[in-house]
């Protein structure tokens, strides 16, 4: 297994096929997925993408990670975290994130990753030292999910 930094383009049909299975690919799509900003990491083994996640460094914080009193460009918010149904439970997802955190350290700059994390993930966040912060709440057409952050 290798990490690699890719496009959107590479990220997006497995992020389509584990989070909005059975909708428009374009559900997959998000606004900012081409900003010179974003990120995408992707493990590859054998040439085939096996997780991919997005690293966004938005402007925007929820109003619970706001209270924490850092600088905006301290945090950068994970999104579209997908691991391949084949490979769920093997420890990829664990090894994509504990890679993607260390790149973050390295630049000095990051010190809180963020994300809105489906409620049924949490355990899996939980392991890796993610906290939850405030309440549960519903992403239309999406489902449950929780703010949960990691300090870097």
């Amino acid at each position: 297994m290798q990490i690699k930094n890719c496009s959107a383009e590479d990220v997006l049909p497995l992020r389509h096929k584990i989070l909005r299975p059975g909708r428009d690919i374009s559900s997959a799509v998000y606004a900012e997925d081409q900003d010179k900003t974003t990120s995408h990491i992707a493990v590859v083994d054998s040439d085939k993408t096996i997780a991919v996640l997005t690293l966004l460094t938005t402007k925007k914080l929820p109003n619970y990670l706001e209270s924490l009193s850092l600088p905006t460009n301290a945090f950068v918010q994970l999104r579209g975290m997908a691991v391949d149904e084949g490979q769920q439970g093997k420890g990829v997802g664990k090894f994509l994130i504990e890679n993607t955190i260390n790149q973050l350290a390295e630049t000095g700059v990051y010190k809180i990753l963020w994300c809105n994390a489906r409620t049924y993930a949490l355990p899996f966040y939980v392991k890796l030292g993610f906290k939850v912060v405030g309440d549960e709440f519903i992403v239309p057409d999406v489902g449950p999910h929780f703010v949960m952050y990691k300090t870097i």
